[in-house]
């Protein structure tokens, strides 16, 4: 047997080794950094959303502030407990006590406006600290 032949052999074995590793570490650093950028693009998604709806439920205490009316009210009620589900710690407390005003809202709205108020700058806080 020729010893060139055995050579090149092995050249060309290491070669598919070493091209096949090359290729693996690839695509994991590839994988990786896609599935960092995908967390990133999720996160934002849901600050987007609960921002929209944030701004949504807002503008429906305002709405039964205006013009108060059962629907509106349950609809309020209904916004302020999505929220609830998906909102930082530290905005439920301001949540809770705004779905308990406006689920037996007082004859005066100075309360729901104050409370209303509370929750905007809990969250225009809560927003400079992302």
């Amino acid at each position: 047997m020729n010893y060139t032949e055995i050579i090149c052999s092995l050249i060309a074995f290491l070669g598919v080794v070493l091209s096949g590793f090359v290729s693996w570490f690839t695509a994991r650093y590839a994988a990786k950094k896609e599935a960092e950028k995908m967390l990133l693009s999720w996160k934002h998604e849901s600050e987007v959303s609960f921002e929209e709806e944030f701004s949504e439920m807002v503008s429906a205490a305002n709405e039964f502030i205006l013009r108060r009316s059962p629907k509106r009210k349950r609809d309020v009620c209904s916004r302020i407990l999505t929220l609830c589900a998906k909102s930082p710690a530290s905005l439920l407390p301001y949540l809770q006590k705004l779905y308990q005003l406006f689920r037996n809202p007082p004859p005066e709205t100075s309360l729901l406006i104050s409370a209303l108020s509370e929750i905007i700058e809990a969250e225009n806080k809560n927003r400079t600290r992302r």
